[in-house]
């Protein structure tokens, strides 16, 4: 009998080691993530990533509405905006209009590791946007800055990325949760828009330009009716 067990006992441990060499050599699963510009809000000094549609959701005088651009899965798990949602110091120094709200924008390129290939990000940078109360958060964008949107998809902002929308791409592992946090910049290449509502607009003085002209004509026929006259 114990012939036989050895007989039967040395093939299994020869199929045990290699199939146990076969699955560490094997290489690890890819899982399924996005490029994709998040959209977040925010509330003193934290950022919730949005459970609303930007097209949707209309922000109110005094929000925070954050964006940036990362690789996360489709269930979430995006990284957060690298730039505090302060308020007051991005919008503080902007006047309020009547009929308008205050909402202050950030924009964060994200990481370098997470661009396309061929693209390079920027600095994160704020803005404070003037619009109408009824803006929705991506019209309270566009104040600030240019969007490049399929349908309401938003695939770019300012030119960031040049090209791509929420592309699918395969991670052996997630990118890291751990990185460095920029401090609020002053509100500066971005500056306040007003909303078109309350912009001043720049037109031509038509009535001050025909009142000129009637003046001129008047002189001129009180001149040629005087050398008329002397005639």
């Amino acid at each position: 009998m114990t012939q036989y067990r050895r007989i039967i006992l040395i093939p299994l441990l020869v199929l045990a080691t290699m199939l146990g060499g076969a699955l560490l050599a094997a290489p690890a699963q890819a899982d399924t993530y996005y490029r994709y510009w998040t959209y977040w809000s925010g509330s003193s000094s934290t950022w919730t990533f949005a459970a609303t549609s930007p097209d949707t959701y209309v922000p109110a005088d005094g929000a925070v509405d954050g964006w940036r651009f990362d690789v996360a899965p489709e269930s979430g798990n995006a990284r957060a905006p690298r730039i505090g949602p302060d308020f007051t110091t991005i919008c503080g120094s902007t006047a309020a209009v009547a009929g308008s709200k205050r909402v202050a924008v950030v924009i964060d390129d994200g990481a370098a590791e997470d661009a396309p290939e061929g693209s390079t990000p920027s600095a994160p940078t704020v803005a404070c946007a003037v619009v109408p109360t009824s803006a929705n958060s991506l019209q309270t964008l566009a104040a600030v800055a240019t969007e490049r949107l399929d349908k309401t998809l938003l695939c770019a902002i300012d030119g960031y990325p040049a090209t791509g929308c929420g592309d699918q791409i395969s991670l052996t592992s997630p990118p890291p949760t751990a990185e460095a946090t920029f401090p609020v910049p002053v509100p500066s290449s971005l500056a306040a828009v007003a909303p078109a509502s309350t912009q001043t607009a720049s037109s031509t003085p038509w009535g001050t330009i025909i009142g000129g002209l009637a003046i001129i004509v008047l002189i001129v026929i009180a001149v040629v009716l005087s050398r008329r006259r002397r005639a």
